[in-house]
Parts: C-alpha cells; structure tokens; sequence
C-alpha cells in the first residue's frame, strides 16, 4: 500500500530492508541458473523483478520438513526412465510452444492469469522446445518427485538453439495421474510469489539445488547457454530485443488492463450501489404503508379472536382425539406386521453348505464386520438364508455371515496344487506386484515388489487378500497372484 509521500510501507520488513530489493536477488540468482525465463545470464532479470512488483508479496506456511528429505536427496537421478514423467513435461513444453492455456491447466495447475498472459505472450515468439531431458528425484511427499528438465529452445528464424533449466514439483492425484504443482514452477515460485507456498516443499526444494549434482547440471547448462548466445549474432539480437521491448511491453499493457478492468468493476459497484439505494428508500417507504393498513386490521381482529380462539381450541382437541385414536390403530397394525415378519424369519429354509476356501464367519453381512469364527477348508455349514451376496450360515451354534461365493452345496476337492499361504510361510514372487495399505484394487499403493522378491505371509483372508511383510513394510496382495 503506498503512503502519500509515494513510499511503499508494505514492502520494507522490520530491519528496514527493501523486500522487492530481496526478491531482485533471488530472480537475479535463479536467472543465472535456470531456463524457460531465462535464455542467457542476465536475461530478463529486469522484466520478472517488473512481475514481482506488480504483485503482492506473501509468506509460506509454517509446516516442518519431512524426515524422508534427507535421504531421497543423495539419492542419483534417474535420467529419463519414468516414462509418465517425461511424458507429462514433454506435453507440458509442447503445450507451452503452442499457447494452449487450456490444456496446460489439465496438467499443470494454478496456472494464474498474469502467467496465462505471458504464456499467450512468450509462445508467440518461441517456435519449439526440443531435445527435453527430465532428471528426477523422489519428492518429499508420497507419490511425488522433483524433476529437473533440459530442453533446447529454439526462436523463429533462429539457427542456434538455447539450452535451457527448469525445476518442477510433481504430485500424483486420487486418480493416480501425475501433475504439476504450478506453486513451485518458475513463475510463481522464483518470479512473482502471486500464491501462498508449503515452508516444508520450499525448504525441501532449497535443499535439492544445494545438492551437487543439480549445480553441476546448472552450471553446465549455464556454460552451453552462454556460448550459444557469443556464437550468434542474430540470436544476441532477438534475445535482447524480446528483453527490452517485447516482454516490457506485454507487461505495461497487462498492468493497464488490469487498471481499467477495476476502474469498471468500480463504476459498475458504485452503480450497484446507487441502486440499491433507491430500492432501499421505496421499500421503506411500502413497508409504512403497510404497517398502518396492518395497524388498522389489527383492531378489527381483535374484536374477532376471542370468539376465534375459542373455536379454534375446540377444532384442536378433536383433532388432537382423533388422531390418538389413529394412532393406535396404525400402531397396533405395524406390531402385527412386525410379529408376522418376525415369525417368517424364524422358519428359513435351512440347507447344507460347505466351505470352499479358508473363510471368516462375521457378525454382518459387510467385509467391515467383526470376524466371529475363523472356518479351515471343507467345513460343514447350515445355510439359513441370504442377504446381498452374502449367506446367513450357522456353525456349532455360531452364527454370522459368510461371501456365498466360498460356499458350495457339494463337497468340495482339496487343491493340492497351490502352493501354502499358512502364516509365516513365505512366497517368491513371479512378476511386478503392488503392495497395497488395504484391501482394494484402489487402495494406496505402499511398495512394489518384483519378480524374484520373497514375502512373507501374515494372514490369508477369504476376501482374496492376503496380508504380506514385504522387506518389513506390511501390506496386502490378491491372493490369486501368490499362487
């Protein structure tokens, strides 16, 4: 907020250090280094500090690191090997060459409108981005990495291509497909800070370009960017140009836009207003002459309600008399039904089942309800009825529920084929599985073991799960796969 002397109070902290002055350095620091908005050292220093005045400055949140942070850090990149990475930062720069905001929210987001701005802006003057190389790291969060990517850009009717740094943060959603956490991209993160980000993802991002592999990877791409731009004149050129007029331009016409859009979301408030006013007084205005009209039949009713009130009384304690005796007639029909229903439910049809499978009896007809029996292959069963798809069965006088795809009318033959899912056995496995945290096809995954891997069994479930210790980390595997 600017004072009357034209000073910007909001923007000198408590040592009396200008904050813009600190976001100059950092822009200046990471423009040395990185890529998209960079396209030699120096380069656009002077248009991202532009950005970062025309928008406030905001902190982060105040969560700690994670403890994982340490160690995913030293661990080495795996340099083009995730396939859905690459894919989804090859889309990314693709999408970014053509302007296509649209598609970039699909995979990236919040993108906001000052960066959808200079997208539109910036994808007119660059032709193609080639020669997308992705290092990746895991992140600090679950199902997360830190990706760090080298392209080559290339400028329309420009022999020589610029290489070029960019780091990203990529989070997988509930669907599980993967996405750009645009609040730690370039823009945001380095340029403007338009939006609030996490301390613990900052901190954690920090540490990563402390790393030496990734100031290797920078100072390499810095050394190639720099002897691009001497080897070609026309490149200098361009380069320059786009930094002391186009993107300057783009900004002072953005800048302009958005003064005079709120120039008329005020007339268009102040005309609310005025309005709303006017509405105000003839409503005021209405509601006296009806409280006089409403004044005047007051009196009138007066006169009226004692002999009304009486009436009215009098209608209630019929109602009241007629309604006790419906009532009780209502009540004694359901008590009826009820008996009736319950002396249907007393003679089910029983008939004899057997257990296909190692199963659980539960107390309810769910796979959420408490287990009250544990049941070995082959066991004998009263089946008493079913609700859904599950049996109503009877067993030593237990009673519960059991899957009624485990039962069957006939004696089933033991498989001696399949190998032993007893507790503690353990089983190698013949493919890539996932380990999930529960059991469903949808669950989180918490490991994947491959071919060769061994686990141990913990407990098999009749669900068609079987609970494993995969390299001490507990999980769950369809049962099908270990056999």
């Amino acid at each position: 907020m600017s004072t009357e002397d034209g000073s910007n109070k909001n923007n000198i902290d408590g040592n009396g250090t200008d904050k813009n002055s600190i976001d100059k350095e950092k822009t200046q620091e990471f423009l040395h280094k990185n890529g998209r908005y960079l396209i030699m050292a120096g380069m656009l220093v002077v248009i991202l500090i532009g950005i970062v005045m025309l928008v406030n400055n905001k902190g982060t949140s105040s969560a700690d690191p994670k403890a994982r942070a340490e160690k995913v850090l030293k661990e080495d990149y795996q340099v083009d090997e995730n396939e859905a990475v690459t894919k989804l930062m090859k889309n990314y720069y693709k999408y970014y060459a053509e302007g296509n905001v649209d598609k970039m929210k699909e995979i990236a987001t919040p993108i906001s409108k000052l960066e959808q701005s200079y997208i539109k802006m910036f994808s007119e003057r660059v032709e193609k981005y080639k020669n997308i190389k992705c290092y990746t790291k895991e992140g600090l969060d679950k199902d997360s990495y830190i990706v760090s990517v080298t392209m080559d850009m290339k400028f329309p009717k420009i022999k020589t291509m610029i290489p070029s740094l960019e780091t990203f943060y990529v989070r997988t959603d509930d669907k599980g497909n993967l996405y750009i956490d645009n609040l730690y991209s370039t823009f945001n993160y380095i340029a403007t800070n338009e939006k609030d980000v996490d301390s613990s993802v900052s901190e954690f991002i920090d540490k990563y370009e402390e790393q030496d592999d990734f100031v290797k990877l920078a100072n390499d791409i810095e050394k190639k960017s720099s002897k691009a731009i001497k080897s070609d004149k026309d490149l200098e050129k361009y380069v320059n140009k786009l930094n002391d007029k186009v993107i300057p331009k783009w900004l002072n016409n953005y800048k302009k836009a958005q003064e005079e859009e709120q120039k008329k979301k005020e007339e268009e408030q102040k005309k609310k207003d005025e309005e709303k006013k006017k509405q105000e007084e003839e409503q005021k205005k209405k509601d006296e002459e009806k409280k006089k009209k409403e004044e005047e039949q007051k009196k009138k009713d007066d006169k009226k309600d004692s002999k009304k009130k009486s009436e009215e009384k009098k209608k209630s304690e019929d109602k009241k008399d007629s309604k006790k005796k419906s009532d009780k007639k209502d009540n004694q029909k359901k008590e009826d039904n009820k008996q009736e229903e319950q002396q249907q439910a007393e003679q089910p049809a029983a008939e004899t089942v057997y257990v296909t499978t190692k199963v659980n009896i539960r107390d309810a007809a769910s796979t959420d309800g408490n287990v009250v029996e544990m049941l070995e292959f082959g066991t004998e069963l009263k089946r008493t009825g079913t609700e859904g798809d599950w049996s109503a069965v009877e067993h030593n006088g237990v009673t519960g529920y059991v899957k009624s795809e485990y039962l069957s009318t006939e004696v089933p033959q033991q498989d001696t084929s399949a190998p032993s899912l007893s507790e503690g056995s353990t089983v190698t496995l013949n493919g890539t599985i996932n380990i999930r945290e529960s059991m469903s096809e949808t669950s989180t995954k918490v490991a994947v073991g491959y071919a060769g891997d061994k686990v141990t069994v913990v407990m098999s479930y009749a669900e068609g799960w079987t609970k494993v210790n995969y390299k001490d980390t507990i999980g769950y595997i369809k049962t099908e796969l270990l056999q």
